[in-house]
């Protein structure tokens, strides 16, 4: 049964497109009271299990789980990641909180401290995708427990699932290395704005990737039931932050 909070987080950031076994599935518009999932869909990935059990999957399907390996390979091997590794600290003073800056904007090169800074359309600063800011971990962070968790359930695995759920640890219940449930200091503009209403996307991987990897491992014995209730607490706070913020509701 899906869990409606985890159902409404996700309604709040953009759909994504799922690609293995040469299929592409798109988030259905309906609702579908059978399947446990918001993005994936149980049906099809009972199939391409099924299939590469049994040897019957197409070409593209066992290149696209070779490639899924290899990566759940990769993740294995890297540090468990968290906000509090940033360089900069946001203005809460907290490293608990994330913080990214808006991609766009620059140090004014005309004032002596470069402050505020400009916006410089479709150039990129690289500020923005540094240690220094959460960005780039967060993407990185959703992608690895993802990628961790479909490949334990492809391969059965137990590795993977483990490296995923250390992960998830870090990243969202770890007293020391948790992150805030808010996005306060999302798409910053240094002298500008702390946070702004489009740092709200940067949260869509929590949705897009995150969502489904805790009900996937439900069904895995590493996963305890105290780990579940402190993510279902994050989450409720998480969207208590997505209704009542000003920058959330600006967004919306």
């Amino acid at each position: 049964m899906r869990v409606v909070m985890f159902n409404r987080l996700a309604r709040v950031c953009a759909p994504m497109l799922w690609v293995i076994g040469g299929v592409v599935m798109q988030a259905q518009a309906q609702e579908r009271h059978d399947d446990p999932y918001v993005f994936l869909q149980q049906s099809v990935l009972t199939t391409v299990k099924q299939q590469l059990l049994q040897g019957t999957e197409k070409p593209q399907t066992r290149l696209a789980y070779t490639e899924l390996i290899v990566q759940a390979e990769k993740a294995l091997n890297k540090p468990n990641l968290s906000v509090t590794e940033k360089g900069m600290t946001p203005p809460s003073g907290s490293k608990h909180d994330y913080m990214s800056l808006s991609v766009y904007w620059w140090p004014d090169s005309n004032k002596f401290n470069g402050l505020p800074w400009v916006r410089r359309d479709g150039v990129i600063n690289h500020v923005s995708k540094s240690d220094d800011i959460d960005g780039v971990r967060l993407e990185d962070f959703t992608d690895q427990v993802y990628k961790l968790t479909l490949a334990w359930y492809f391969s059965d695995n137990a590795t993977y699932a483990d490296k995923a759920i250390s992960l998830i640890r870090t990243w969202f219940i770890d007293p020391e290395t948790r992150m805030n449930p808010n996005l306060d200091f999302a798409q910053g503009v240094p002298d500008i704005a702390p946070g702004r209403g489009a740092g709200v996307l940067d949260g869509r991987y929590f949705s897009t990737r995150i969502v489904d990897a805790l009900i996937m491992l439900r069904d895995y014995e590493g996963w305890k039931k105290e780990d579940d209730a402190q993510m279902r607490e994050w989450m409720t706070a998480y969207l208590g932050w997505l209704q009542t913020s000003k920058l959330a509701k600006r967004e919306s």
